[in-house]
Order: C-alpha cells, then sequence, then structure tokens
C-alpha cells in the first residue's frame, strides 16, 4: 500500500512540477526603476516571456529552481538562478548604448568612472577605420602625429603625448616603443572610453592630459562565431585577422590572429630641392595572438584571463634633418601582457581582484656607415600589479574603490658604448583611491555631486594626491546632460629623462621635478529630434613642465623649463537627415601659452601643438550598400619657443563605400572599398616629416555564425 501511495502521489505532483511557475521584477542596477520589455527565458529558450510596464514577469519552467536568462536593450544580458517561485528581484548593469563614430553619454558612466559626464565613449566603424589610432582620433580632442623614428602617437588636446595614459581593460600599460595602440587591432576593440584632461584620481601618474581606455572584446557564452578579416592597399599593405568565439558550457574563449606586412614608401615633393624624393625605409610586419578565456563560477561569479603577446619588426626613418632618412636603420618590438580577473558580486555590489603583468621590449640598430648616426640598443620596461576593486550600489549612494600595488622596471643597453648604459631602475607605489556618487536636490532637480580622490604612496620617495570633483545635472537623462569638473594630477619624469647617461648629443638630468596640474571643465550634451549636439571647454594649468632643449654646448637635456596654461573648446554635432542619411561635423581650438614668467618666451604658444581641428563626414546607405565621403582640417604649429618657426597646416579628404550582403542566416560578409588623401595634399604632422599622399584600401570580412 505504501508504494501504491508513493506512486500516486508522484502522479498527482507530476502535472504541478511540469507546469511550475516563476514570477519575479526585472530592475536598472542603478536607479531601481523597472525595464519595461526585457526578454526572459528558460536557459534551453523553451519557455520565453516579457516584462511588463512594471518589469513583472511569469515564466513557466519544466524544472525547479531552474537558470534563465534575461536581456534588454541597453543592458547587459545576465543570467540567474531562480531558488524561489515568487518575488524574484533581478538587477540588470548599463551596457551603454554606442552610435557608430559618435561619443554618446549614459547614465552608467564606465568601468572606469560613476560619472558618464567626464566619459566618451567611441566604437569601431565596420570597416570603415583604417587603425585603432584613427579610430581614437575620430574624437574632437585628438590627433595623430608622427615621430622622426616613424612611430604613430596620440596627442590629447593639447597636452604632450606623455601626458596620455594607456589602458587596456582599465589595466595601465606602459611601453618603452611608441604607444600600445598600435599594437591593438582594431578588429579585437568592442569599444574605447576617453577620460580628458585631468585624470589622475582615476590611475594615477601621467594623466595630466586624460586617459585612454581600450575595452577588447569579451568572450560570450552563448554565441559561436568565425570572422576573418583580409585587408589590401597602396604600397603592398596587407592584413590578415582571424578572430573566433567558442563557448564552453558557461564559460567561453576568445581568440584572435593578426598580421600585417606593408611597404609604406612615398614620394613626395622637397620644396628646397624642388624636385621628387622618396620616403623610405617605412616597411613594417607585425602580428599578435591574443586569447580570452571566461570561466563561470558558481552564484553569477567568474574569472577572466587575458593574454596578449605582439611583435613586430619595421625600418626606422631616424631622426630627419634636411629631408634625409636612414635607409639601414631597424626596430623591434615585443609586447606581453598577462590579466587574471575575479568577478565575485554579493547582492548589488561586485568585488574584483586583478593580477597584471606585461613586458616590452624595443631594440634599435643602424648600421650606416656613417659614425655620427650608427646606433644599436635596448629598451627593456615590465610591470606588475595587484589590485582589488569594489563597486558598491547602495539604494542612495554608489562608489568605486581601488586598493593596489604596481612594480614598474626600466633598462636601457647601449650596446655599442656599454658606458651610456642604464643599469635596471625600479619604482614601486602604492595606491588608494574612492569615487563617490551622491545625489542631492535642489528645488525639483536632481543632481549628482562625484569626488573622487587617489593617493599614491612611492617608496624611497613621496606621496602624491590626485583628485576630481563633477557636479552633473541631470543625474539620469538621455536628451540633456551638463557637468562641471575639476581637478589635480601629476606626473612623474621619465625613466630616460632621469637617468639617461647619454652621448655628445644626449645628456639626462636626475634633478627634474614631478609635472603638477590643475584645471577645470565643463561639457554639455543635447539631443533633440533628429540632432545630437555636444560641447566641451577647459581650463588647465601645469607647473614644472619638463622640455627637452639643447644647451650652449650644443647638447640635448630635458628640464622643468615652464609653467604652462592649456585651455580651449571643442564641440560636435550630429544631423540624422533621415533614416538612412547622416552628417557628422566636430572640432576643437586649443591655446596652449607658455606662462614661464622670467623667460623670453612667456605667453608665446607651446611647440608641437596644432591650435586648431575639424572634421566633417557624410555617411548614406541604402539597403545593404552605404557610402561615406570625409574631410579633415588641422591647423599650423610652431616649431619653436619664441613661435618664429611654423609647420603649415592641412587639409585631406577620404572617401569609400561599404557593402554588407547576407550571404545566409549564418554568414554574412563585408566589402569595403577607400580612397584616402583623395587630392593628394602633401602635408606634415611635425616639421620635415612628410606624410604619404593618395592611397587606396580594399577589406573583405567573412562571418560564420
Amino acid at each position: 500500500m505504501t508504494k501504491v501511495g508513493c506512486i500516486l502521489l508522484m502522479i498527482l505532483i507530476s502535472p504541478i512540477l511540469l507546469n511550475a511557475e516563476i514570477e519575479g521584477r526585472i530592475l536598472c542596477a542603478k536607479t531601481e526603476e523597472p525595464i519595461r520589455y526585457a526578454l526572459i527565458k528558460t536557459e534551453n529558450a523553451d519557455h520565453i516571456t516579457m516584462s511588463d510596464d512594471n518589469g513583472c514577469f511569469t515564466l513557466p519552467v519544466s524544472e525547479f529552481p531552474c537558470k534563465i536568462l534575461i536581456s534588454s536593450q541597453g543592458y547587459e544580458e545576465k543570467k540567474f538562478t531562480a531558488n524561489y517561485q515568487k518575488n524574484n528581484l533581478i538587477y540588470l548593469s548599463i551596457d551603454p548604448i554606442r552610435i557608430k563614430g559618435l561619443s554618446v553619454s549614459t547614465d552608467k558612466g564606465t568601468a572606469l568612472k560613476l560619472s558618464s559626464a567626464d566619459v566618451e565613449i567611441l566604437v569601431p566603424e565596420d570597416l570603415g577605420q583604417k587603425s585603432t589610432q584613427e579610430m581614437v582620433s575620430s574624437l574632437p580632442g585628438l590627433l595623430i602625429k608622427e615621430s622622426a623614428t616613424g612611430e604613430k602617437q596620440l596627442q590629447l588636446h593639447a597636452y604632450e603625448a606623455r601626458h596620455c595614459v594607456y589602458l587596456i581593460d582599465g589595466m595601465k600599460t606602459g611601453n618603452s616603443m611608441g604607444n600600445p595602440v598600435s599594437a591593438i587591432p582594431v578588429d579585437m576593440i568592442d569599444h574605447v572610453e576617453i577620460i580628458s584632461h585631468n585624470a589622475g584620481s582615476t590611475s594615477g601618474n601621467s594623466a595630466i592630459g586624460g586617459i585612454i581606455n581600450i575595452v577588447l572584446k569579451k568572450s560570450r557564452s552563448h554565441l559561436h562565431k568565425h570572422e576573418i578579416i583580409l585587408h589590401t592597399g597602396s604600397w603592398q599593405n596587407c592584413s590578415f585577422n582571424y578572430q573566433n568565439n567558442l563557448p564552453l558550457g558557461g564559460s567561453s574563449v576568445l581568440c584572435n590572429l593578426y598580421g600585417r606586412t606593408a611597404q609604406n614608401n612615398f614620394s613626395y615633393y622637397n620644396k628646397y630641392d624642388e624636385k621628387m624624393i622618396s620616403r623610405m625605409n617605412n616597411d613594417i610586419k607585425e602580428g599578435s595572438v591574443s586569447l580570452q578565456s571566461r570561466i563561470a563560477l558558481k552564484d553569477d561569479a567568474y574569472s577572466k584571463l587575458s593574454l596578449l603577446y605582439y611583435k613586430a619588426e619595421r625600418g626606422t626613418p631616424g631622426q630627419s634633418n634636411d629631408y634625409i632618412w636612414f635607409e639601414n636603420a631597424r626596430g623591434k618590438a615585443d609586447r606581453f601582457y598577462i590579466n587574471s580577473e575575479l568577478h565575485v558580486p554579493f547582492g548589488k555590489n561586485l568585488f574584483m581582484s586583478s593580477l597584471f603583468y606585461q613586458f616590452n621590449k624595443s631594440h634599435y640598430e643602424n648600421t650606416t656607415g656613417n659614425p655620427f648616426y650608427i646606433g644599436n640598443s635596448t629598451n627593456k620596461t615590465s610591470t606588475f600589479e595587484a589590485r582589488a576593486k569594489l563597486n558598491s550600489t547602495g539604494s542612495v549612494m554608489s562608489s568605486i574603490s581601488h586598493l593596489g600595488v604596481r612594480y614598474e622596471t626600466y633598462q636601457f643597453d647601449d650596446h655599442l658604448h656599454p658606458e651610456s648604459s642604464i643599469s635596471q631602475k625600479n619604482r614601486t607605489f602604492l595606491y588608494l583611491s574612492n569615487e563617490t556618487s551622491i545625489p542631492f536636490l535642489i528645488g525639483l532637480q536632481k543632481f549628482s555631486f562625484i569626488p573622487s580622490l587617489r593617493a599614491d604612496y612611492f617608496v624611497e620617495d613621496d606621496m602624491y594626491l590626485s583628485s576630481h570633483f563633477t557636479i552633473e545635472y541631470p543625474a539620469n537623462s538621455e536628451n540633456f546632460q551638463m557637468s562641471i569638473s575639476g581637478g589635480n594630477s601629476y606626473a612623474m619624469p621619465e625613466f630616460s629623462s632621469l637617468f639617461w647617461k647619454g652621448d655628445s648629443q644626449v645628456q639626462g638630468n636626475p634633478d627634474l621635478e614631478p609635472e603638477r596640474s590643475y584645471g577645470v571643465s565643463g561639457n554639455a550634451k543635447v539631443k533633440f529630434g533628429s540632432f545630437t549636439l555636444s560641447s566641451e571647454s577647459y581650463f588647465n594649468r601645469i607647473e614644472n613642465l619638463i622640455y627637452w632643449y639643447r644647451t650652449a654646448l650644443g647638447v640635448w637635456r630635458p628640464d622643468n623649463l615652464a609653467d604652462a596654461e592649456l585651455y580651449g573648446f571643442s564641440g560636435s554635432i550630429k544631423w540624422m537627415v533621415s533614416d538612412n542619411f547622416e552628417v557628422e561635423v566636430n572640432g576643437s581650438r586649443n591655446y596652449p601659452i607658455n606662462k614661464t614668467s622670467n623667460a623670453d618666451h612667456y605667453n608665446k604658444y607651446l611647440t608641437n601643438k596644432p591650435l586648431h581641428k575639424m572634421q566633417g563626414k557624410i555617411t548614406y546607405s541604402f539597403l545593404t550598400l552605404s557610402f561615406f565621403a570625409s574631410v579633415l582640417n588641422v591647423g599650423k604649429q610652431y616649431d619653436n619657443f619664441s613661435n618664429t618657426v611654423v609647420v603649415d597646416g592641412y587639409t585631406t579628404c577620404d572617401a569609400g563605400t561599404h557593402y554588407t550582403p547576407q550571404i545566409c542566416k549564418k554568414l554574412k560578409t563585408t566589402i569595403a572599398i577607400r580612397i584616402n588623401n583623395i587630392f593628394n595634399v602633401e602635408y606634415e604632422t611635425s616639421r620635415n616629416i612628410p606624410s604619404p599622399g593618395r592611397n587606396y584600401e580594399v577589406s573583405c570580412s567573412v562571418q560564420f555564425l
């Protein structure tokens, strides 16, 4: 009888189990507002529903407890384990909605900051940009400049290149051969976050001008995709990129392989000799492999491991004097980084720990017969950083806190003159930072006050404080936002400037003082109808600005030569004329003024700072075909302190077309053709460093889902 009773009980209960329902509510993690029309489905997608106007839902399930997936436009997808049939509260974190080629504000800010008004977000267009640098430089305040050694560097507003800090997924990178942006293929990038002006409270040392954070694509546990991108163009420019996302249950792996080769030699007109001359030794061979794994742990916790190895060899045109380019100089670069992260959510809070290591090696060699230019040297840098991070979201306030330690090394080996080598130098510092968003009301208007403070303690040196304060209004809005910010930052002297033993031409300075800055900025962003407008103005004072100068004996030496004031404004407008036609215009005007009171160049412009930049772009699309045309105008710059030597401004035009047919349900292709510098304009980004003329590019992308 007992067995019969059990069987009858199971028969009665089975329909209930098979037709169980769970009830819950979907809320925004930051505002706690209900999320309407969120998609909720079981893990196997056998049952699907949507949330109502109050964020509530009811979902039938075939087992209990069960795992469900929740997604909504503008929010991060979340996997949730429902242990209760009723009263399930599910919080979704905001994922910024990004418009191609346009910086947008969100009510989340970014992983770097709570203030969305302080951060600009850029995304790569589908094969529309040639490189990572070009994608980033679409921001009004960013320019690409080329050094005498052929390195492409990013200049943020009118700051020095060394005053712009580069991050990869929030971790600060170091580099001994140009900036690390060129080592990241554009196809690996999900988006780029840019903070302009005094960002020392976010990343500490050297962020006087701001931060560029490259956020890599993340592996996805629900997507199996292969993508191949082929690229070719003028001067035997060819590249290959293969990317594969592989789901492994609740975990996933993303792999990216990249290779490129190019000659890059071109001819230009030398106005001094009045004849065409070839700029040689611009070839490059580079490649990288990156790997990212995401391992799902218990209760929505997960760990992530990121690896990147980059290797390059290229010709080094060398220092240009009267348009003379080295023919035998070579540069080799090796870069490696590994980043391990652990993410543990608890309630509406998130704890993260990171271990980060990177190594950079650059080898320069010139086998010319002229003893004045011969060289063979190696730079090595390495960094280890351990960091703990806590994102706390309360009912009223939210905050981001960091605690970490960072260890940096630098070494220079002169293989021809060992006496000029620099033995390994070390720098260790501890840091602690906090940023808190505090809402408050003035009448019926809601504001946010966001103070940020960071302390860096350098072992055997001193402690430096960086701060930043933002008042943001309104606290949450998609159509209008404005803010006023202020802060201070610092920059420690570079190792090479301090310890360079030099030769007959170059000498370091061990007595350099840190550069310090303080300033304010304000911005506004508004969207009405088919128009989106943004504007910014800023003022920043830098003291103890370091410059290399030539002494009376002809030796180049760094010194705290100048105090400076940098101020200016920028703005952008986007007009969606129709669903398939849009117009974008942006620009910036900078005033980098020397304020060294006891110098004869007081109130003169600082050197190598273009005074303005204007960009315009139109895009028209029809079905799977789109066209674009753009124009870039960069203003003049001065090459000496007395402002008597001028590098002229220039205007270039580009155009191209994209064709994106959907071959079948699981196969998608994109073909792009682009012509750069259509009118073959001759120009220089720096004095005596000519830039290429007209050139073309063709790209093809194939995606297998």
